[in-house]
């Protein structure tokens, strides 16, 4: 396990920073849905800032963005948690180019009866732009936020992924615009061999950094057989009933993680 998830302010409390190392989640999202390059760094910029936004309560947030584009990757959705969890999915994950223009979506659960939403024009920047551009537009937080993702020369092996998140917090307006050039001339995927959030967060910041708290990231769906079988039960009749009939059960895929789970003949017979 890579050292994940830091949150953190910066010295004076006018910034909170959040910074993660992520090469293992898109390592693994990648090979789940078997991305081609482009969806790879797209899936995987979006899996981070997922992860960077669910910081604003503890373990039990949750986080949705969802990028419904007209470009030849299709809808990106990603699901990450305030414990480091996070899932998600391409539409088209073979395809070469950007998400394109449309909305991008966000939502957060913070607990029973405290949900919201927001969204924001897509404009076909880079996935972390767009996200930023949401921060700022819809949140209305000033916000810097940049994720990189390094592929290997043949653009199959996921070498580095992180990324850094800046917002102010008082009068830390000149700290953002700072960590925002910094961002966009490169200072994130320099930084990303040392894979050390603390790093990550040094290479952008001005000023002291005070870690908050910590904690692992991981690629993790909350799938499961049981799951899906109960929701099998909502199929109509006559649909369960052409299973049976053409393939004696049924095959079902996890759009977020890609997990085939076979639901059995008995299985399908007792809910009919």
């Amino acid at each position: 396990m890579e050292r994940g998830i830091i949150r953190a302010v910066v010295a004076g409390g006018a910034n909170r920073v959040v910074a993660a190392v992520t090469t293992e989640v898109v390592a693994e999202a990648a090979r789940r849905h078997g991305t081609a390059p482009a969806a790879t760094i797209a899936l995987g910029q979006a899996a981070t800032c997922g992860l960077l936004l669910a910081t604003l309560s503890k373990d039990e947030e949750r986080v949705g963005v969802r990028l419904l584009g007209d470009g030849p990757l299709g809808t990106l959705v990603v699901d990450a948690s305030g414990a480091g969890e996070v899932r998600g999915y391409v539409s088209r994950p073979r395809a070469d180019g950007g998400v394109g223009r449309g909305v991008l979506e966000v939502t957060r659960d913070l607990g029973p009866r405290d949900r919201y939403g927001g969204s924001a024009p897509l404009l076909g920047r880079a996935v972390d732009e767009e996200v930023e551009g949401y921060l700022v537009l819809s949140e209305q937080v000033d916000s810097a936020l940049g994720c990189a993702v390094i592929l290997d020369g043949a653009g199959e092996r996921v070498v580095a992924a992180g990324g850094v998140l800046v917002q102010s917090i008082g009068d830390g307006a000149e700290r953002v615009a700072a960590a925002r050039r910094r961002l966009r001339g490169g200072a994130l995927a320099a930084a990303l061999r040392a894979a050390d959030p603390l790093a990550l967060a040094s290479a952008v910041v001005d000023g002291p950094i005070e870690v908050v708290s910590s904690g692992p990231v991981a690629f993790r769906c909350r799938c499961s057989r049981a799951r899906v079988a109960s929701a099998l039960a909502f199929v109509p009749r006559d649909e369960i009933a052409a299973m049976l009939r053409e393939d004696g059960g049924a095959e079902v895929t996890c759009e977020h993680c890609g997990e085939r789970y076979h639901i059995g003949r008995p299985e399908l017979e007792r809910l009919l």
